[in-house]
């Protein structure tokens, strides 16, 4: 794969690619592409939620979802999800479609 720098090429090589989507039926696409943002999800918006991702606290991360009432496997797909975003250290190419 390819990245323009100022202008040239230059190879990018991701140990993985990842699909990112910008909110149900791509409502956050728009605010995204304009701001060159990334919107996740999963209550990140709420201050408290985003401070436990930059934390890694991903068991109070779990529990939490689970008392919003999600189920076990939705609170730990959630958190794995989030997981693998915030613990990137620029090895994946997340891309998304619009």
């Amino acid at each position: 794969m390819l990245q323009s720098v100022a202008g040239s090429l230059k190879p990018i090589a991701p140990k993985r690619v990842r699909y990112i989507k910008l909110g149900r039926l791509g409502h956050w696409e728009q605010e995204c592409i304009e701001k060159n943002i990334v919107r996740l999800g999963f209550g990140t918006g709420k201050a408290t939620r985003f401070a436990m991702c930059q934390a890694g606290q991903w068991d109070e991360i779990t529990k939490a979802f689970l008392e919003e009432g999600k189920d076990k496997g939705t609170s730990t797909r959630f958190t794995n999800e989030l997981r693998l975003f915030f613990e990137d250290k620029g090895e994946i190419l997340w891309i998304t479609f619009v």
